[in-house]
């Protein structure tokens, strides 16, 4: 099986730095069957250029891995996880859900949550202030100020994240990898991911941690990922985690979601 893997473009620093050097020591391991794609830019439209690349090379029964920026998941439908570094591409529960194909989304209707938040914004600096509060108070009483810019960037990351789907919907891959953090509680989220992207989809219950260790000079350093809750040299952080995927991964530390059929 063919595996790509997507990363930040040059010159971002911490994580994003981490899951170039990363990758790069994964794919000189096995350079016949992984593939590194970097992306052009942060932005939507250069994951997108991104992902038409890895489609192609991963083919029908390959994987395309993300290792591009951040995640996160509670329970449920409560997830989110970038397609591009710096949140640019970050694709929430709002946007995931606003069309709703698997109809398990039981909040507030998403539509209406735009419609509000857009309208929040008119009338005067006193009027605004009181549309806001009352959004908060209507929708999100915990940690409004993100859920209402993770709603209004759904007009902007719309059409983006369609244009996903149909690309993986062109070039069906055997699954996806979000090689993130914590996205894989999120199990409803997951699987309205995987509807809406046409293909399996597969994240982590845990997060997904970084460690340089130097060998001899500073410049020898290796980067091993694995998840957070390991400890070297047992589950996943020991001496493979440098050059392979998650070694050691037990199945209660992933989730795969399936698509689901939709009329």
């Amino acid at each position: 099986m063919k595996h790509v893997i997507i990363v930040p473009p040059k010159g971002l620093k911490g994580v994003y730095k981490d899951n170039r050097l990363w990758a790069s020591q994964y794919v000189k391991a096995d350079p016949q069957n992984r593939f590194k794609v970097e992306m052009k830019s942060s932005s939507p439209e250069g994951a997108l250029q991104a992902t038409r690349r890895a489609v192609a090379l991963a083919g029908t029964t390959g994987e395309v891995i993300y290792a591009v920026g951040h995640g996160g998941g509670g329970s449920g439908h409560a997830g989110q996880v970038d397609f591009a570094p710096l949140s640019k591409f970050r694709v929430s529960q709002f946007l995931a859900f606003y069309d709703n194909k698997t109809e398990e989304w039981k909040g507030p209707s998403i539509a209406e949550m735009l419609r509000d938040a857009k309208e929040a914004r008119k009338g005067t600096k006193t009027a605004r202030k009181q549309k806001e509060k009352a959004w908060c108070t209507n929708y999100v009483a915990s940690g409004c100020g993100k859920a209402k810019r993770q709603v209004r960037a759904i007009d902007k990351l719309q059409p983006h994240y369609d244009e996903m789907g149909k690309i993986f919907r062109a070039n069906p891959v055997k699954r996806i990898v979000l090689l993130t953090c914590n996205v894989g509680k999120a199990t409803t989220f997951l699987t309205e991911l995987a509807t809406d992207l046409g293909v399996p989809c597969r994240a982590y219950t845990d997060t997904v941690s970084t460690q340089a260790r130097w060998e001899g000079s500073r410049r020898n350093a290796k980067i091993y990922m694995f998840l957070a809750s390991d400890r070297y040299p047992n589950g996943t952080y020991n001496d493979r985690s440098a050059t392979e995927l998650l070694p050691g991964l037990t199945r209660q530390q992933r989730c795969d979601a399936k698509p689901m059929a939709t009329p």
